[in-house]
């Protein structure tokens, strides 16, 4: 994957667990506990420090959030990603 399409997907993830957290009326820390994280997990991937977000951590944070991979994905944030 190229560095931009790298910037560009983490960029969205980040968007999309802000939307969330703004939804939920939750802190970064409340959903690192509720998805079973470490606070430092969560603070790297929205403080863009985390560049490989793993499938797996995504799906902790979609369980926290009741949702799927779907429709955590299922968004403009990922549905206008440039192609490679």
């Amino acid at each position: 994957m190229s560095r931009g399409v790298q910037k560009d997907l983490n960029d969205a993830i980040v968007r999309r667990i802000n939307g969330l957290c703004k939804t939920k009326d939750w802190t970064y820390h409340k959903l690192s506990v509720e998805a079973g994280l470490s606070p430092q997990t969560i603070l790297y991937i929205v403080d863009g420090k985390r560049k490989n977000i793993s499938i797996h951590t995504i799906k902790k944070i979609c369980d926290a959030f009741s949702l799927t991979l779907s429709e955590f994905y299922n968004t403009a944030y990922f549905n206008h990603l440039p192609m490679e």
